[in-house]
């Protein structure tokens, strides 16, 4: 999941859509969900 939304992000972005990530493995997420993206962006012109 992390490499596709990686791959968004440069496809959309170019060069100044390289993420830093981070993944976790939480124990529980509410109604049985197996993954979580947060996503923290700024855009400039």
């Amino acid at each position: 999941m992390l490499n596709g939304a990686s791959r968004v992000f440069n496809h959309a972005l170019g060069v100044r859509g390289q993420p830093s990530r981070t993944a976790y493995a939480p124990t529980h997420l509410p109604k049985n969900l197996t993954i979580e993206l947060e996503i923290t962006f700024a855009y400039r012109e």
